[in-house]
């Protein structure tokens, strides 16, 4: 009898320490991303300048200012036409280097040394270098690409401006996608290529047969991420037309909030535009797990009563 109660304690103070163990995490997390967000959800029920920040209660009043805002949708479309453009070229690029790097374990070492070199650059200086080599009058690749072509590119219009900055991020931040992949492929048995090779399936099959279905849940994963992490990017979008009169042609939802909230000092919208960015990306995420959930389920139906 003694010795059930020990164990019965004993298993209760093993579940306890789990939660102390969780505790620092969660008050972490509590006092850094849920008490803003509830701070910010607060202040989004108010109006609110540069000089009164507080102002008078107003209830959903920002929220029907939004709505019918058309700039504010114009805002999110391109958010997400910048967010999904650079995340299917990060993913694609990092595929793209990790497969064909696999055979090569030396100069797969020496690529995931210097591919962090990207990242470090601030995106200030990659846009500024950008300008320089490409620039529609001076620049020494635009002339080059003139000469080969005969046509010089402008990569700076109104119309190709958000799609430079989407690759401007995919170059900048491929690479961390690249060091997951890598590692992934890494993981692979090296027993399914030996039997591909006896199989005389070639490189493409073999690609398409055992090293995109290893790797697909993990590029649908890194897209989910990168896509989350570049639809609230600023810096690159900013320094490529944020600052001129071709502010609305890259203006993101980032960007609509900072001219709300900080140009032209409107605190308790641009609080406003932030809640219902954030429930509007996890109604569309939460239903995207929904659905495969219930895809899932569907087709574990239809396998358990397979006859």
């Amino acid at each position: 009898m003694v010795s059930v109660l020990h164990n019965e304690r004993s298993c209760l103070w093993e579940r306890r320490r789990w939660l102390l163990l969780a505790l620092p995490l969660a008050l972490l997390l509590g006092f850094t991303l849920v008490l803003p967000l509830c701070f910010n959800a607060y202040r989004a029920l108010f109006t609110g300048s540069l000089a009164h920040p507080y102002g008078v209660f107003c209830g959903f009043g920002n929220y029907r200012e939004l709505i019918t805002d058309l700039r504010f949708w114009a805002s999110m479309g391109k958010g997400f036409a910048y967010a999904g453009e650079s995340s299917f070229l990060q993913v694609a690029l990092a595929a793209v280097a990790a497969i064909g790097l696999r055979r090569m374990s030396r100069l797969s070492a020496i690529a995931r040394c210097f591919c962090l070199i990207p990242v470090l650059i601030p995106p200030a200086a990659t846009v500024a270098v950008f300008r320089m080599l490409f620039d529609a009058t001076y620049g020494p690749l635009a002339r080059a690409f003139e000469t080969l072509v005969g046509t010089k590119p402008n990569f700076f219009s109104e119309d190709a401006l958000l799609a430079t900055g989407s690759v401007l991020t995919a170059f900048q931040f491929f690479p961390l996608s690249f060091l997951l992949l890598s590692e992934r492929i890494r993981l692979i048995p090296t027993s399914l290529y030996q039997r591909a090779e006896l199989d005389d399936l070639g490189p493409w099959r073999t690609l398409r047969v055992v090293t995109l279905p290893e790797i697909t849940p993990l590029l649908l994963a890194l897209f989910a991420l990168r896509f989350c992490l570049t639809f609230g990017k600023f810096d690159v979008l900013y320094f490529l037309g944020g600052t001129s009169a071709l502010l609305e042609s890259v203006e993101s939802t980032p960007l609509y909030i900072y001219r709300v909230g900080l140009t032209q000092g409107k605190l308790g919208l641009g609080a406003a535009a932030s809640t219902l960015v954030l429930a509007l990306v996890v109604a569309v995420f939460a239903g995207g797990y929904l659905l495969r959930a219930i895809l899932r389920r569907a087709r574990f139906r239809q396998l358990k009563w397979v006859p």
